[in-house]
């Protein structure tokens, strides 16, 4: 649902297109950059997550299968938007691997990002309603939740970045 999440061009209409876009991205990740860990990050939604986790959870049996020690560890997340300056201020929130898409979903909705509610009509993700200080809060505990996670400032220098200048200076709008 995110229409920031990039999918390379590839048309990613059908459940099996998601399925080789996830497949085709890990073995990216994995195999020709070297990475041992990815953040998969959508604004507000948790889409993606299972495709993803699928597809590395497939490639690292095969590469163990193969007697291979290489691994591929998906951290799962969500980008959110915190009320402040213009047009808001952009927080990741990663959780621990292995991170059910369904635990993440809860927690967005128990910060008041309620699902089906969490998109405008164009498809541009909402703001979180919270200023950055309670968001954080809200990111790193009190954990009744039981999820392990940490925040993070996206694309901090860069618009709707936390140290970005302009950007955070001002009224929403």
């Amino acid at each position: 649902r995110d229409p920031a999440f990039h999918c390379g061009g590839m048309n990613v209409g059908t459940e099996e297109q998601k399925r080789a876009f996830a497949r085709e991205y890990v073995r990216f990740a994995r195999l020709v950059q070297g990475l041992d860990i990815i953040g998969i990050t959508e604004h507000n939604d948790v889409l993606w997550l299972p495709y993803i986790q699928t597809a590395a959870d497939e490639l690292n049996a095969e590469l163990e299968g193969q007697g291979k020690p290489e691994r591929l560890v998906v951290m799962p997340g969500v980008e959110l938007s915190a009320t402040g300056g213009r047009r808001g201020i952009h927080f990741l929130v990663l959780f621990e691997p292995r991170t059910l898409p369904d635990d993440i979903d809860h927690w967005l909705s128990s910060i008041g990002l309620v699902k089906g509610d969490r998109f405008h009509g164009d498809n541009t993700p909402k703001l979180a309603q919270k200023m950055p200080v309670e968001l954080l809060k809200l990111s790193f505990g009190p954990n009744d939740d039981k999820l392990r996670r940490i925040p993070l400032a996206a694309h901090a220098f860069n618009e709707n970045g936390l140290l970005s200048g302009n950007d955070v200076a001002g009224e929403q709008r």
